[in-house]
C-alpha cells in the first residue's frame, strides 16, 4: 500500500490550512536555535531564500493545475486568507521576526542591531514581495482550478486514489462502501443499545428527546 501511494503525486496538494507551504515558514523558522550570531544569521538567511522557495512551489503548483491534483475550494480560499493576514502583520508584529526583538546578552549590540537591520531588510525585501506575488497567484491563477467538491473522488483518478489512501492510511483493505456499510451497522447497533437503556428507564423517549431531557436535568448537570 506504501507503494502504491508513492504514485499518486500527493506532493502536489501543497496547499493546505494547517501544513500548507506558506504555513511551513512559519514552523521552520519557530523552530530555529537563536543563540549566537551565527543562528541569527541562519534565519536571516532563510528569509533571504523566501523568493526562490515561492517560484519554487508556484512551479509545483502549475503542474498541480495541469495535473487536477488540486484542493478543494474552502481550503483554497482559507489558504489566501491565512497569507492575507500573514501580509498584514508589520515587521513588529510578525512571528518571523520574533527573535529578533530579544537578543541574549551575550551578543554586542553593535551586532544586536545590524542583525536586526538585516532581518528588517529581509522582511521588507524579500518576504512581503514574495508573499504578495504567492496571494496573486493563489487568487487569480490556483482558486479558479480547484476541485469540484471538497471529497478526494472529484479530483481526476480521485476514487482510485481513495481507495490506495485507505489501505496506506488505515489497517483495513476493506473497500470504501464496505467501510460504510459497517459504520451504518454500528451507528445501528449502538442506537438499539441505547434505545434499550432508555426504555429500560420508563422512558418512552426519542434519542434525541431523551437527551435532550438529560441536558436539562440537575441530576446529571456538573457544575
Amino acid at each position: 500500500s506504501r507503494l502504491e501511494a508513492w504514485e499518486l503525486d500527493t506532493h502536489l496538494l501543497r496547499v493546505g490550512q494547517l501544513d500548507g507551504f506558506h504555513n511551513l515558514v512559519y514552523n521552520v523558522i519557530d523552530r530555529m536555535p537563536a543563540r549566537n550570531i551565527r543562528d541569527y544569521e541562519n534565519i536571516i538567511a532563510r528569509l533571504r531564500a523566501l523568493p526562490a522557495y515561492v517560484d519554487q512551489n508556484i512551479t509545483m503548483l502549475d503542474e498541480s493545475i495541469a495535473s487536477g491534483m488540486m484542493q478543494s475550494r474552502v481550503v483554497a480560499e482559507l489558504v489566501i486568507q491565512q497569507i492575507e493576514a500573514q501580509l498584514k502583520q508589520d515587521a513588529e508584529h510578525t512571528e518571523l521576526l520574533k527573535s529578533f526583538r530579544a537578543f541574549p546578552v551575550a551578543i554586542p549590540q553593535t551586532e544586536q542591531e545590524r542583525l536586526r537591520r538585516e532581518a528588517l531588510e529581509a522582511y521588507d525585501q524579500k518576504f512581503l514581495p514574495a508573499w504578495q506575488k504567492l496571494h496573486a497567484y493563489m487568487a487569480a491563477s490556483y482558486l479558479p482550478h480547484v476541485r469540484s467538491s471538497d471529497s478526494v473522488s472529484s479530483m481526476m483518478g480521485g476514487r482510485a486514489a481513495y481507495v490506495v489512501l485507505i489501505h496506506r492510511l488505515t489497517t483495513t483493505t476493506m473497500s470504501p462502501a464496505e467501510i460504510h456499510k459497517l459504520g451504518e451497522q454500528e451507528v445501528s447497533r449502538i442506537e438499539a443499545a441505547m434505545m434499550a437503556i432508555i426504555k429500560g428507564s420508563g422512558s418512552q423517549d426519542s434519542i434525541a428527546d431523551f437527551q435532550k431531557r438529560l441536558d436539562r436535568s440537575e441530576e446529571h448537570t456538573s457544575e
